[in-house]
């Protein structure tokens, strides 16, 4: 019983591997870097280069004409295509500090200049 299991799950991860490698391969057809498969379909990226090599090595051994660097340049039907840059919401703690850091940042802080009024803590403006 046990080995029917595990052959399943070994069936199981060879469809998801078929499917994955087909998913690279449309990538790649598009001219994606390595890092847009790995980031896009969440494989490490030594996989990522594996099977985008194993693409260019069966499509005429080199890479694509135009590597595209972007992820807003590639489409990949229900996938969001990533490209690890960070560009997505900020987190709300993100947010916070940098509203701290804005509202630090527009208070206007008196300038000490010698033998005024200003140095002397009085205000210039009555």
């Amino acid at each position: 019983m046990q080995m029917t299991s595990e052959a399943n799950a070994d069936q199981a991860r060879g469809d998801q591997d078929g499917k994955i490698s087909a998913k690279a391969g449309e990538l790649r057809k598009q001219g994606a870097t390595f890092a847009i498969i790995a980031h896009t379909l969440d494989i490490p990226y030594s996989r990522a280069v594996a099977l985008g090599k194993a693409y260019d090595t069966s499509h005429g051994n080199h890479e694509p004409q135009r590597l595209v660097r972007r992820a807003s340049e590639v489409t990949l039907p229900g996938y969001v295509v990533k490209d690890g840059r960070g560009n997505g919401p900020a987190k709300s703690s993100q947010l916070k500090q940098l509203k701290r850091k804005l509202a630090k940042g527009k208070a206007a802080r008196p300038r000490k200049v010698k033998g005024t009024q200003a140095a002397k803590g009085k205000s210039q403006r009555t």
